[in-house]
């Protein structure tokens, strides 16, 4: 059995505790911001009348459907 004296022990543990609760704190906020920026490039505005609308299609090119313009998918660069 290898023997640590309790302060060595409580510094381990700590330190432990601490580096898991980070990454867990760091990984839910990764994963938060992608969903974001996802859920972003799938809302369009129009540049003629200002609408908001989905697409979840992914063209290039996208029909507005309160004034039937073709609008251009904005290019994000996922900042």
């Amino acid at each position: 059995m290898i023997r640590v004296p309790i302060s060595e022990f409580l510094e381990i543990y700590l330190g432990a505790v601490l580096f898991w609760t980070f990454a867990v704190w760091f990984t839910a906020n990764w994963m938060k911001r992608r969903r974001e920026i996802r859920s972003r490039q799938l809302v369009i505005e129009c540049n003629i009348c200002g609408h908001a609308f989905r697409d979840p299609a992914q063209n290039s090119l996208t029909r507005c459907p309160s004034c039937g313009r073709l609008n251009e998918r904005p290019a994000y660069s996922g900042l």
